[in-house]
């Protein structure tokens, strides 16, 4: 999920093109990296570096990759409600006194 195709063509042009590959990514190949050297800073750019991706957005992608290749297994799913309610404990009821001293 979250790969467009001109993403697959970007990424089989860096020889990433099973789903082991893209797997067997890190984040920062994917978005690139800063590299400081020498006092020099150099911009080292990613397989999709030219795509508007978040850093999240590649660690989800890298994650559902290790999924389906089989690495990992999925989070389990969090229950949903069955839609029942819990019952309320409710008070005695009143005796006739009780109503009466109520309403005075």
């Amino acid at each position: 999920p979250g790969i467009t195709k001109s993403m697959l063509v970007s990424l089989g042009e860096s020889d990433v093109r099973k789903v082991e590959d893209f797997a067997d990514c890190a984040t920062d190949d994917l978005l690139g990296w800063t590299e400081k050297k020498n006092g020099e800073v150099t911009r080292h750019s990613g397989y999709l570096t030219s795509f508007d991706l978040t850093r999240e957005d590649a660690e989800q992608m890298i994650l559902n990759a290790r999924i389906h290749a089989g690495w990992i297994e999925a989070a389990p799913e969090p229950e949903e409600e069955s839609g029942e309610t819990a019952e309320i404990d409710e008070a005695e009821p009143r005796t006739e006194v009780e109503e009466e001293a109520s309403k005075s």
